[in-house]
């Protein structure tokens, strides 16, 4: 081997060893950027085909594993699904106040029904028929109230939606541009493992809203199908929107709730969805906004529609002998949950409550063979008070199994997050000791290069 020869091949080792250590650097630096995957390098021999004088990088690797990438992806959908799910059902929880115990429609409704039982004891006794008209009022305000947050969770919902549909698109913005680079670069034999890091980033921020199944093509780009199949990109990114009722494909009409599935999407859909006519899902985490408009409606038309068999409390009311002054019929006004109210003559005092109705609305409250049929469901053998306390009861049911869901769906995530983090992440304390090996090998390279240059200039003053 000529010196010329074990120059060039110590050059090449020197040089090899500073692209490494500037490769293990690169990893300590970003041992804490979300996303960053380990990347080393691959060396191949550097020779005469005879005889081995050093090593070159031939290409660059990244710590990643594909199996277990796709088990994150499917996790952080179910995850997303079902935190989804529990996110609001506990906001339901908030609004009728069964997350601290203080169910207040339910409390206003018993003072309401407690204060006709004492006027039912002493009907001529005018401050408990004035306490009757506020505890009404009471009760009214609260239905009222409920219902304006009602709304505003369906507000929240559709502007969940939104905000996904937002980040699906810029994400799916970001696989794409990230296709482009990784391709351009392969051409230009580049290294790619930031940007496949960029995009596996971006794909599983996708994954979180929804279920993503992951196809490589040629030039290093993926392309992305849900698992039914239905293109997100193959190529070109497609962009959503949302009309307010129902996702499209955007520029067009194309309605496509059902193909977006498996994560926090589709859950928010389905809290939002409304079936009607037909009857709504009897599942707890679906259709949450109808069910309870008609559950409050429902309530509500319990008290001011006058119906028979067992008498209603309108019925109840409206029936009793009106005494001078009363008010003849009609003590709660309205046509359903957002204007019910106690009627205004007896709020301004221009009438007054009837004292014979005391008795018989105090039997209509207290009646426990009553139907309420909600969402197509009927609730039989009711009072007012037991029909609401099952309301709330089947929110507070369905709100503990979601999470329930919710935490055993995010262990899962939190599982295969742990085991790719492992498989891909960086160990600064074993770059630590890579970068104190490789400083170790560059020192005798240098040494070998310092050596043969020495050896050329002997030969040369030699030779004068």
């Amino acid at each position: 081997m000529s010196l010329d020869t074990a120059l060039a091949g110590a050059l090449s080792s020197l040089q090899t060893v500073q692209q490494q250590i500037s490769l293990v650097s690169n990893n300590i630096n970003n041992a804490n950027t979300p996303g960053y995957t380990r990347k080393t390098a691959n060396l191949a021999p550097v020779g005469d085909g005879v005889t081995l004088v050093g090593v070159k990088i031939n290409d660059y690797a990244r710590a990643s594993d594909a199996t277990l990438l796709k088990q994150l992806n499917a996790a952080a959908a179910e995850s997303g699904y079902k935190a989804a799910q529990s996110q609001y059902l506990d906001q339901i929880q908030n609004i009728l106040g069964a997350s601290n115990d203080n169910l207040k429609l339910v409390t206003d409704l018993e003072a309401f029904a407690s204060a006709w039982r004492q006027l039912d004891a002493e009907p001529e006794n005018t401050a408990l028929q004035n306490q009757v008209i506020s505890s009404g009022s009471a009760f009214t305000a609260s239905v009222r109230r409920t219902t304006g947050l009602v709304e505003q969770l369906d507000r929240s919902i559709t502007s969940d939606i939104n905000v996904a549909v937002t980040e699906i698109n810029s994400a799916l913005k970001d696989v794409e541009d990230a296709n482009t680079r990784i391709a351009q670069a392969l051409a230009s034999n580049v290294p790619t493992g930031d940007y496949e890091d960029q995009r596996d980033v971006a794909l599983q921020k996708i994954a979180q809203f929804v279920d993503i199944r992951r196809v490589d093509r040629q030039n290093g780009q993926v392309a992305v199908y849900t698992p039914f199949g239905y293109p997100l990109l193959d190529g070109r990114a497609q962009q959503f929107a949302f009309n307010g009722t129902n996702l499209t494909v955007s520029g067009s009409t194309s309605v496509v709730n059902s193909s977006l599935g498996g994560g926090r999407l589709q859950a928010l859909l389905e809290l939002r969805a409304n079936s009607a006519p037909a009857a709504a899902s009897p599942n707890p985490t679906q259709e949450i906004i109808r069910k309870l408009r008609d559950q409050l409606d429902g309530l509500v038309g319990g008290f001011i529609n006058a119906t028979t068999g067992p008498d209603s409390f309108a019925q109840a009311y409206n029936t009793a002998t009106t005494d001078t002054g009363a008010l003849a019929s009609g003590f709660f006004t309205g046509a359903d949950r957002t204007d019910f109210a106690v009627n205004a003559s007896l709020l301004d005092g221009t009438a007054t409550v009837k004292r014979a109705a005391a008795a018989t609305v105090n039997d209509a409250l207290k009646e426990d063979s009553r139907s309420f049929t909600v969402y197509g469901q009927t609730f039989t053998n009711q009072s007012y008070g037991t029909v609401l306390q099952e309301f709330v009861a089947g929110w507070q049911t369905g709100a503990s199994r979601a999470a329930d869901e919710a935490e055993s769906a995010q262990g899962q995530n939190d599982y295969f997050k742990k085991l790719f983090t492992d498989k891909t992440a960086v160990s600064v304390d074993r770059e630590l000791i890579s970068l104190q090996t490789l400083q170790r090998s560059y020192q005798a390279a240098a040494r070998l290069v310092g050596i043969v240059q020495q050896l050329n200039q002997t030969i040369i003053d030699m030779v004068r």
